[in-house]
């Protein structure tokens, strides 16, 4: 992969984006007009609504810790090692890839 393609793909990607931002606007906007249309509950329901909710995270407390510590480290390790790779890349092609060239 030569550094002008590789420039050529980035910037394809970055309108790509852009172009399905500007895609999705119209549809956040109009969210507005649904607002309204929601169901009016009492304090007391509210109250009970909440109670179930900090219940049900209180008592998965400790599956929580183990998949976010499981996550971190997996991402850690994996950042980790891709930095090694792409500090010994040798070739320009590597290094174009691992986004270290000059």
């Amino acid at each position: 992969m030569t550094r002008n393609s590789f420039t050529a793909s980035w910037k394809g990607s970055l309108r790509l984006g852009i172009a399905l931002l500007l895609a999705a606007l119209p549809p956040i906007a109009s969210a507005e007009v649904w607002a309204p249309l929601a169901p009016e509950i009492s304090d007391a329901e509210l109250e009970q609504r909440l109670a179930f909710s900090a219940a049900r995270l209180n008592s998965q407390q400790r599956s929580v810790k183990y998949w976010r510590n499981g996550w971190t480290g997996f991402y850690s390790l994996s950042s980790s090692g891709q930095a090694v790779a792409a500090l010994a890349a040798d070739d320009t092609d590597s290094q174009v890839y691992w986004g270290l060239a000059r």
